[in-house]
């Protein structure tokens, strides 16, 4: 776990039980250690003349006005799942703090020791005891600048977790290298995805594999201002995926022209007729480019990257036809490799694995009416819901 941390004095009162009264002994002792008043009631004293209440003392529990109940004893339990505190049979400490043999522990609602991970803005270290070293951290939302809206947990600019997974209450969240939370999301972390939802904790995403091969049309959506800026996009990608001499048809408002990837020296376009696209669709009206073609879903994909990287600095619109599937308003975060999309006008978030030739979704999209025209179609072959299963936190 990576966090910045200051000291701190001690543990809030909050956390701990409230004050007894001073027990009526019938002795005292100058050693630590179980002392016995001449009723034959038990008590423990301490090195420092303080005497123990509400509290574990070797496993034997006493009570808040200082005695030992009698009671079994209680040891510490291990499993399959981790450590917890109580009798071989009957009671167990849970969903409560407890100061046990000198030292605070949390147990969650299962009865389980809380490690390395914050109760109520508390610190539990690896070993599950109470860091009074630490400061209480919170939940805290930049109010402005460019990170507005971003949450973070810390208790100020130069406390705060970063770096990694946290547990926090019961719940598993992520925050980046500058400690703000993954919220709406879908990314890779230590080569296994992971969806969030709009509050940071895991969420439901679907893993898509489309078909080998795959025809789509890329449309550009131009006006007289743009219309260069579009063109010479075109241009950057077919130049990109296809071969030199390769030629593929192209539409300009409806009308089909042939276009051809030239390469001249060091130099490589497309040209129409010898003409370089770019001149071609300055010097002419037209309002929509379309190019429609068949590849691989290497190459599907990159397309969809390259221009989803591109995204946020283009003043025109383009969209990507799937077998009358329609995906438009690509936004590319490269912080995280998400892309954001809409299909057939709903919002989708999710990322595209080049490498293994699949994608992402942030929802289970199995159920909607753009995923049954894919699969009906072909494109895509095989689709699996990834259900929320953080391994440290069940």
């Amino acid at each position: 776990m990576k966090f910045r941390r200051f000291k701190y004095a001690a543990l809030a009162a909050a956390v701990v039980a409230g004050a007894a009264a001073v027990p009526a002994l019938d002795s005292s002792a100058a050693s630590a250690g179980w002392q016995k008043t001449k009723g034959g009631s038990y008590w423990y004293q301490f090195s420092d003349g303080t005497y123990a209440k509400s509290e574990f003392i070797k496993g034997y529990w006493i009570n808040k006005n200082g005695y030992w109940d009698r009671g079994k004893k209680a040891t510490w339990h291990k499993d399959s799942k981790g450590y917890w505190y109580g009798y071989d049979k009957g009671w167990y400490a849970k969903q409560s703090w407890w100061k046990i043999d000198g030292k605070w522990y949390c147990f969650d609602r299962k009865g389980y020791a809380v490690t390395d991970g914050f109760v109520k803005g508390y610190y539990l270290d690896k070993n599950g005891v109470y860091d009074d070293t630490m400061i209480r951290y919170g939940w805290h939302q930049q109010k402005t600048g460019e990170n507005a809206g971003k949450w973070w947990y810390g208790r100020n600019s130069q406390n705060y977790v970063a770096g990694g997974w946290y547990k926090i209450d019961g719940m598993s969240y992520y925050f980046d290298e500058d400690g703000w939370l993954y919220i709406w999301r879908v990314a890779k972390i230590d080569d296994k995805v992971y969806g969030f939802n709009s509050a940071g904790t895991e969420k439901e995403f679907t893993q898509i594999t489309p078909a080998e091969t795959i025809a789509a049309t890329l449309k550009f959506e131009l006006t007289e201002d743009n219309k260069v800026e579009a063109a010479q996009d075109m241009n950057d990608v077919l130049v990109m995926y296809t071969a030199p001499g390769t030629k593929k048809k192209m539409s300009f408002n409806g009308k089909v022209k042939t276009v051809q990837h030239v390469e001249s020296g060091d130099n490589a376009y497309i040209a129409i007729d010898g003409e370089p696209l770019v001149d071609y669709v300055s010097r002419i009206q037209v309002d929509t480019i379309e190019v429609t073609g068949s590849g691989n879903v290497q190459k599907l994909l990159d397309k969809v990257q390259f221009v989803a990287d591109n995204a946020e600095s283009k003043s025109y619109n383009y969209s990507v036809t799937i077998n009358e599937v329609v995906f438009t308003q690509f936004r590319f975060n490269g912080s995280v490799d998400a892309i954001n999309f809409t299909a057939n006008g709903n919002n989708y978030t999710g990322i595209v694995d080049l490498d293994a030739g699949t994608a992402y979704i942030l929802t289970d999209i199995t159920a909607t009416d753009a995923f049954a025209v894919l699969k009906e179609a072909g494109v895509i072959s095989d689709a699996s819901v990834q259900k929320p299963a953080h391994p440290w936190w069940q």
